[in-house]
């Protein structure tokens, strides 16, 4: 596998975690008591 292909592949990954955050966050945001806030944040520990 070349270093193109895994690029696209990793291209291809985040752009379908974007749309899947998006579908998932947009009916939740009309809900009350539901933060969404911490749905797209991914914890990095040093």
């Amino acid at each position: 596998m070349t270093l193109d292909q895994i690029i696209g592949i990793i291209s291809i990954l985040a752009s379908a975690n974007i749309i899947l955050v998006s579908y998932l966050t947009h009916p939740l945001q009309r809900k009350p008591g539901i933060d969404i806030s911490q749905i797209g944040f991914i914890p990095v520990h040093a």
